[in-house]
């Protein structure tokens, strides 16, 4: 069964939306706030109290802004577009992750017909895997998937440039658009980028922005959509469910429970006719007692190990540890969003009164909750919290400029803007220091071919560490050139990237210890698996060191050394195999014959 379907529609639907919004309101007017705040000498915050106005310039049937005048009216938008381009441009050259060759790998498989959760095994929620269907199969290999990573990047930064333009107007907007795109390609990393943490962004922004049309115009249809996009989000990560919860609460203090009853409705409707096409898809597919599975039993067992915080078991304080930790690296490594963001949220939101200030709070608080739910703290799982830093860190930068220039000259109220940006550039290294960096490795990339060995050191070191490029390139070329294509294999351990690079295919639906190893898992599966091995016999099994932690299986002992405990899979090697080579951390089997 092909996911062309689910994928596709899901692309078209948020593609239509975001060109419709950003598009549709260039002939709008939009009426000034009602209540003057203390900050209104230097704020102008767009109102949600009347029903915009929209002029027609032209008759039926013909387009009544030109793209002339929509690039005059958006040009900050542009500006911002460009220089997320720019700053972007060297992640194109990333190569995969082992999380970003999983969805991979399966994206292609769904594109030849297979069904997830069923022919190939994971615990993500379906969104992801469908995203990398559209595009996985496209030649270019990772730096397709990576380029498409950048373009949704620059779709989620119009999508919060039209959020901040309808809170606080285009300048606003156009910052927080340019600051969120910034913080996300230079911040974020090979490893935590392309994840379905970064996907997610663009509908979840839609969805608050149809939420707020909807608020300000009473349009039902809207606030439709919005429950749509909502579910598009939750197909990444289901902790999307707390953002809407938030808006429907705040709609009940500000308008009564009668109207947020009704949204309450109107956004369940639409999250749940997507969740409920995709539930019929995969039952059709024979899929959703797998996806129940993944999503409701195995997800909540490993949420209950922690993370990296938690290395020898989770305990109420080493959770706490853990949620102090996160909040403390994630606040002080992007102070460049964060510290307008807090000041923002403090003078215009606590101080000023500005409401759409309180809102942007409230949803980052969503965010750190849904963060703190998932009881990893990965670097990924923050970027959900990033727009809604970077709408009040637009605003408070803008507000800055309105206020020096109320006093100064404009060349010496840029110059004070630039000092202010540029401290606050330097206190995030993050940012600037790997961003020019990326640049600077890109650019001896393409001039010294001798360089590149070194370039993808940065893709994890050889022997350093659990994941190296280099070494899983080496490896899948030693097996490529001695097996034949239909040929299968199989990794103990967790680098998908192996498939892909040597162009053959697993053994088991199970890509990786992950399903096997825990546990809380069916013992079941291990059958299952040693059964898939036995009947598809691949030609070399290749166990790895390193790749196991408490905090992802529940065990304490390394992935190489456990295997002799998984005594059908041992008895299989040892009957059947014998030991070829070591390469890296990578143990070598060959079938015999």
């Amino acid at each position: 069964m092909s996911t062309r379907s689910p994928s596709m529609w899901m692309a078209t639907f948020v593609s239509r939306w975001l060109a419709k919004v950003i598009k549709g309101r260039s002939a709008q007017a939009v009426a000034p706030a009602s209540t003057p705040t203390a900050m209104s000498s230097v704020s102008t915050p767009r109102t949600s109290t009347s029903v915009p106005h929209r002029r027609h310039d032209g008759p039926a049937g013909q387009s009544p802004v030109s793209t002339v005048r929509v690039s005059t009216a958006h040009w900050p938008l542009l500006a911002a577009v460009a220089g997320v381009t720019l700053a972007g441009l060297p992640t194109v050259n990333f190569q995969y992750g082992p999380d970003q060759a999983l969805f991979a790998y399966i994206g292609r498989k769904l594109v030849q017909g297979d069904v997830l959760y069923v022919d190939w095994w994971d615990v993500k929620p379906p969104g992801v895997f469908w995203t990398y269907a559209l595009v996985a199969w496209l030649p270019g290999g990772a730096r397709t998937v990576r380029a498409f990573d950048l373009l949704v990047t620059l779709a989620t930064v119009a999508a919060v440039y039209a959020l901040g333009r309808l809170y606080w107007g285009r300048g606003a907007g156009a910052v927080a658009g340019f600051l969120y795109g910034l913080v996300y390609v230079t911040g974020s990393g090979y490893w935590n980028m392309a994840q379905p943490d970064s996907f997610m962004v663009l509908p979840l922004v839609l969805g608050v922005l149809a939420w707020e049309r909807g608020r300000q115009t009473g349009s039902r249809g809207a606030l439709l959509v919005a429950g749509v996009l909502f579910g598009v989000a939750y197909q990444y990560r289901p902790v999307v469910v707390l953002f809407p919860l938030v808006l429907v609460a705040w709609q009940a203090l500000e308008g009564g429970w009668r109207r947020a009853v009704e949204s309450a409705l109107l956004l369940t409707a639409g999250a749940l006719a997507v969740q409920g096409a995709v539930m019929l898809y995969l039952l059709l597919g024979g899929a959703l007692g797998e996806y129940l599975y993944a999503q409701f039993r195995f997800a909540r067992h490993y949420a209950a190990l922690g993370g990296p915080y938690a290395f020898d078991r989770l305990t109420l304080g080493n959770y706490l540890s853990g949620l102090r930790g996160g909040v403390m690296w994630f606040v002080n490594s992007r102070l460049l969003l964060t510290a307008p963001a807090f000041v923002a949220l403090f003078l215009g939101g606590s101080l000023g009164g500005d409401r759409a200030l309180y809102r942007c709070g409230l949803l980052l608080l969503a965010a750190v909750v849904g963060v703190a739910v998932q009881a990893k703290f990965f670097v990924y799982h923050w970027h959900i919290a990033l727009p809604f830093l970077a709408l009040p860190a637009g605003w408070a930068l803008v507000q800055a400029w309105r206020a020096l220039r109320a006093r100064y000259a404009s060349l010496p109220a840029a110059g004070g803007l630039a000092v202010v940006t540029a401290a606050l550039l330097l206190l995030t290294p993050l940012v600037t220091d790997r961003g020019l960096g990326e640049w600077r490795d890109l650019v001896r990339y393409v001039r010294e071919p001798a360089y590149r060995s070194i370039y993808y050191d940065r893709f994890g070191l050889r022997g350093h560490g659990t994941y190296s490029f280099k070494a899983s390139e080496e490896v899948a070329g030693y097996v490529r050139v001695r097996t034949k294509p239909g040929d299968t294999v199989f990794v103990w351990g967790y680098d998908p990237n192996f498939y892909l690079l040597s162009g053959r295919d697993s053994a088991s639906r199970f890509l990786s210890l992950l399903p096997l190893m825990p546990t809380f898992t069916p013992a079941a599966w291990r059958h299952e698996f040693v059964q898939e091995l036995e009947r598809k016999r691949p030609a070399y099994i290749l166990l790895q060191r390193g790749e196991n932690a408490r905090w992802i299986t529940g065990r304490p002992d390394d992935s190489y050394e456990w295997v002799p405990q998984f005594t059908e899979f041992y008895d299989l090697l040892q009957r059947e195999y014998r030991f070829d080579r070591r390469i890296e951390d990578y143990f070598i089997y060959v079938r015999n014959h």
